[in-house]
């Protein structure tokens, strides 16, 4: 029971972490273009 909890959350977790670089690295590329493009993503 309690392992199966904490392999959800780790699962949860490395998601969080590889969409957060991938993020990462579309801002890095162009930073100002792209952060704009995103923050209009996340509004609409």
């Amino acid at each position: 029971m309690e392992r199966a909890r904490r392999a959800r959350w780790s699962g949860g977790r490395w998601v969080y972490i590889g969409t957060y670089g991938l993020l990462n690295l579309m801002t890095g590329r162009n930073r100002w273009q792209n952060s704009h493009s995103i923050k209009m993503m996340i509004i609409h």
